[in-house]
């Protein structure tokens, strides 16, 4: 083997590598070349600094830019101040209109006969189906409740075992 000829060198022949020395070696690349890169962000970030530094000097100073963002702020800042006016004045609007009064009320409680005249059914079948361990509940076509039937334990496994 020629140690002065570049070719003999197994780096420059990769058939001479496995598959995962290929990879590994590929990957070492990688990664090296990212650290590197990694390395000069600092750098990049401080040129990113100085070129916007650069071109707010140039557009403040050099252009007139300054007197054109105080008469932003001074426009945005009235504009501010007209909208929390305009707040204030309907939180105090409210306040003398409903003189700290709390109308906001609970709603009652849902009683059975509302429920039953609801559901169509009479109270007594709601009172046993609440009742119930288990419940079956039919529904017709139209989607309301035809009828609530208890269930059973020993039903459910004979329905497993009829199906199987």
């Amino acid at each position: 083997m020629d140690l002065f000829n570049p070719r003999s060198v197994i780096i420059y022949r990769p058939d001479l590598q496995s598959r995962w020395q290929r990879y590994l070696y590929r990957s070492l690349a990688v990664i090296g070349w990212v650290i590197w890169f990694y390395l000069w962000v600092p750098l990049l970030t401080l040129a990113a600094w100085t070129a916007g530094g650069i071109t707010v000097h140039s557009t403040m100073f050099e252009q007139g830019g300054l007197w054109d963002f105080y008469e932003f702020l001074r426009r945005t800042s009235e504009l501010i101040f007209v909208l929390c006016g305009g707040l204030i004045l309907w939180a105090l609007y409210n306040h003398y209109r409903f003189r700290c009064r709390e109308r906001r009320q609970p709603r009652p409680p849902v009683t059975l006969a509302a429920i039953a005249d609801y559901a169509g059914l009479p109270e007594q079948t709601l009172r046993a189906a609440q009742g119930m361990r288990r419940a079956v509940v039919l529904h017709d076509a139209a989607g309301r409740i035809a009828a609530i039937q208890q269930a059973w334990v020993g039903d459910r496994k004979q329905e497993h075992t009829a199906a199987a």
